[in-house]
């Protein structure tokens, strides 16, 4: 089954933490401190144009071009600054670029080589997988993967679409009297969530089965939890949970901020594809029990669940 096969079936009901892997399989997101090396090859890009424009051969044709011997009338031959720029993708200031039209990131996953970085959009309702320089439409094509977001050429201008955000971000609201105990308030889904899973051992957990598929209408939710691989030497030997918020639903399901996930039922999870992979075989039958093992703190622990 090919990885644009499996993104676009629906989702079938299952426990929350494949739904967490499936929705990093195509959208592994790391820390929103990445985004400035997301940005950089467009200054790499700019530092390399300037550097070019900067010099000119020894036998330059430009006082030629701008005399033009050949027809006095017509006046220089060699385009403006203004003319040249013409039809070019102006990329002085991407984290500035507009919202793109009609075109939402719906995920993205980074590779090393950003050529092989790609997304997955919701063009017009289409769900479409493209890497760089991949058109999604006769006006839209793919200029740059980051993590949490993906810059565009739309007619013949660049424009960013956020994943699971639309448009650009809006500003916070205006502070209001935190609760007396202070932190953060619980989401509507955690609230809905709060009774339905409970841990009935060490490592051990029991979920509601009527529970599950609202917990997997929340994927955007989930993805706030953000993974980095981690490798040894050159292999990627599994995914690191970031950040887990307390009280949020991986944090109920008995994951912990640093803690490596290395496989599903058995079926590593080293990789966006094979996420996906385990995820394809996990999803063909009913599932009462799951097993995840995680490296906590240096040492392998796994993590079990019943659903009834």
């Amino acid at each position: 089954m090919s990885l644009r096969t499996i993104v676009s079936l629906a989702i079938p009901t299952s426990v929350a933490v494949i739904a967490f892997l499936h929705a990093h399989a195509i959208g592994s997101l790391v820390d929103a401190a990445a985004l400035p090396s997301a940005i950089a090859p467009f200054a790499e890009a700019r530092a390399a144009v300037s550097t070019a424009g900067g010099t000119t051969s020894a036998r330059s044709a430009d006082a030629i071009l701008d005399r033009n011997a050949f027809d006095h009338l017509t006046g220089p031959l060699r385009q403006s600054d203004a003319e040249a720029a013409t039809g070019e993708l102006d990329v002085h200031d991407p984290a500035s670029a507009p919202p793109c039209d009609a075109v939402r990131a719906v995920a993205s996953v980074r590779a090393d080589d950003a050529d092989e970085s790609f997304a997955a959009f919701d063009v017009r309702g289409r769900r479409l997988l493209q890497k760089r320089g991949g058109e999604l439409a006769a006006d839209a094509r793919v200029v740059y993967v980051a993590a949490d977001r993906v810059w565009l050429e739309q007619r013949g201008v660049l424009c960013q679409a956020r994943v699971f955000g639309g448009a650009s971000p809006t500003p916070p609201p205006a502070p209001s009297a935190s609760p007396m105990n202070g932190g953060a308030q619980p989401s509507a889904l955690e609230r809905e969530l709060a009774g339905k899973i409970a841990k009935t051992g060490p490592n051990e957990f029991q979920i509601d089965r009527g529970a599950v598929d609202r917990i997997l209408e929340a994927q955007a939710e989930l993805m706030k939890t953000p993974l980095a691989p981690e490798k040894e030497g050159d292999r990627v030997v599994g995914f690191r949970l970031v950040r887990i918020r307390p009280g949020s639903v991986l944090a109920a399901l008995g994951l912990e901020t640093g803690d490596r996930l290395v496989s599903l039922n058995g079926i590593e999870v080293t990789s966006p594809e094979r996420m996906l992979e385990a995820y394809a075989k996990l999803r063909s039958g009913t599932l009462d029990r799951l097993t995840i093992h995680v490296v906590r703190n240096g040492k392998p622990t796994n993590i079990d669940y019943v659903v009834r």
